[in-house]
């Protein structure tokens, strides 16, 4: 459309031009909560993405089942007994 403008019609480009402008507003928002949730939301979580590890109990919190087969320990959310 900015390319040969005068093949639309007025009221269509500038329907697509405010439909670029809300998109970029709400991609811009998505972007910023999906960054914020990645730290700030969740402590420990931006230090495990710079360090490539998390605490015990991050992953107690977060992984019970993998947390119970790497160490051995129970998470106390197990239904099967021991």
């Amino acid at each position: 459309m900015l390319w040969f403008p005068e093949q639309f019609a007025l009221a269509l480009r500038e329907a697509a031009i405010l439909l670029h402008d809300l998109i970029v507003i709400l991609f811009s928002m998505a972007l910023v909560f999906h960054i914020y949730l990645g730290t700030v939301a969740e402590p420990g979580t931006f230090a495990s993405m710079t360090r490539g590890t998390v605490s015990k109990a991050w992953a107690r919190l977060h992984h019970p089942r993998w947390y119970r087969e790497v160490t051995g320990e129970a998470t106390g959310d197990d239904p099967r007994p021991r």
